[in-house]
Order: structure tokens, then C-alpha cells, then sequence
């Protein structure tokens, strides 16, 4: 009885959040506090939350004055993204979430492929980029899994998607490594590092685990705590060549 009365209080806790958050959208289109493309964005969000249990998608888009919680702009700068494309390279961002970081990114850069397998993910891509007018970005609502081409990559994104893609890590990587241009970049982006986390959801051995794997060096890293509470590792990769 008590697990029955628990699961019935958690789903009513989500309910409750969740026709407030669409409350809360509504009146604050109305009142002029946000726009009307971001009033859409955060209504297509909202279809695929009852679901996900995921209330609002958490970057931002500051050509739009989209306003949620990862900085889009300034992770491309704080990052250094920028060193490693420029107008004539190609980019491959493989998915979670709505990453509004790649339409972005693809002010600097020649064409932007976005590998996103959430149908609701790759129609609110869809939808902004028919808002911005942006034509060199290209989504494919598809597992990176299934994903074949024979295009090469100059810069190949990876951000805390990784445990998502249903492949082992030395499958990932080794597929990457197949995706890219010899001697180019790889960023990758870790889940959460906390020790204290279960196992399930600590990454803290990412990097032993990027090292145990043969297919790229690491030329840079660091820590972000851009994600709020969140601290993830970050690593620069370089594809090996022989």
C-alpha cells in the first residue's frame, strides 16, 4: 500500500508541475515577457515532456532571447571552439536535448550535420532554423547508432551524450574515429564526475577511459561547472594517424 500511495504521490507532484509550467508559458507570452517563437519552442517541449518528466529544454539562444540555462554563445568561446573550425569546415554534433549550440556554431563554419534520434528534438532544430533562415545545417532524426555516410568531419561534437547512444565506449569511439578527417578534432563532453553519484551516473574515469583507448590523444582539458550544480570533465581529442 505504501509503494502504491508513493507512485500515486509522484505522478500527481509531476501533473501538478506540469500544468503549472504550461500555466506559467502561457501568461508570460502574454504579458510580453517572452516571444512568441519561444512561447512555441517551450509548447513543443512541453507535448514531449508529459512522458520525460523534463520540464523545460536547458540551453539558450541568445539571437532569439531565448532565455534558459546553458549559455549557447559563450560555451562556443569558453570552450575554444572556435580554433578548431573555421568557414570552410564541416561539423558533426551528435545529439541530446535541444542543442542549440550547433545552429550557433554554424555562423563560423561551412555545413553542420545534427544526429538527433528525439523526433520532438529535431523538430523544434527544424523549426528554429526555418525562423533564423539558417541553410547550412542539416538534421538527421536518426540513431547515431544506425548513422552511416561517407562524408568526413572536421570537428565531431560529443556532449554528455555518450551512455545515451547504445554502444559501448570503444564502439563510439572507434566510430568517431571512422567519422573524421585524419588529425582532426574531437570534443567530448562528460556526464556528471561526482564520486558520491552511483555508478550509473558517475563519469569521473572518463579519461582512463579515453586513454585506454587507442583512436585519439588528448591535447586539452578541463573542468565546467556551466551546468549550474553540475561539474563535468572536458577533452579536446585529436585523431591518431600511423
Amino acid at each position: 500500500m505504501k509503494k502504491i500511495f508513493e507512485k500515486f504521490a509522484m505522478w500527481l507532484k509531476h501533473y501538478v508541475i506540469f500544468y503549472y509550467i504550461k500555466l506559467e508559458n502561457f501568461y508570460l507570452q502574454k504579458i510580453g515577457h517572452i516571444s512568441p517563437v519561444e512561447y512555441k519552442i517551450r509548447s513543443m517541449f512541453l507535448r514531449w515532456v508529459e512522458t520525460k518528466w523534463y520540464y523545460y529544454p536547458y540551453q539558450n539562444y541568445p539571437p532569439l532571447n531565448i532565455k534558459w540555462q546553458r549559455p549557447s554563445a559563450s560555451r562556443i568561446w569558453n570552450y575554444g571552439i572556435l580554433k578548431y573550425v573555421s568557414p570552410e569546415k564541416t561539423v558533426l554534433d551528435i545529439w541530446w536535448n535541444v542543442w542549440f549550440l550547433s545552429l550557433y556554431l554554424s555562423r563560423f563554419v561551412k555545413h553542420v550535420d545534427i544526429v538527433e534520434y528525439a523526433k520532438y528534438a529535431a523538430d523544434i532544430w527544424k523549426y528554429l532554423q526555418k525562423q533564423e533562415k539558417i541553410e547550412n545545417v542539416n538534421i538527421i532524426n536518426w540513431d547515431f547508432w544506425k548513422y552511416t555516410t561517407e562524408k568526413k568531419y572536421d570537428l565531431i561534437m560529443s556532449f554528455a551524450v555518450h551512455w545515451w547512444v547504445w554502444m559501448d565506449f570503444d564502439s563510439y569511439m572507434k566510430r568517431i574515429f571512422a567519422l573524421l578527417w585524419d588529425n582532426w578534432t574531437f570534443i567530448i563532453e562528460s556526464h556528471f564526475i561526482y564520486k558520491w553519484i552511483s555508478r550509473a551516473w558517475d563519469d569521473s574515469n572518463l579519461e582512463q577511459e579515453i586513454l585506454k583507448n587507442w583512436t585519439f590523444k588528448i591535447i586539452d582539458k578541463w573542468i565546467s561547472d556551466d551546468d549550474f550544480w553540475v561539474m563535468r570533465d572536458f577533452f579536446i581529442l585529436q585523431k591518431k594517424s600511423w
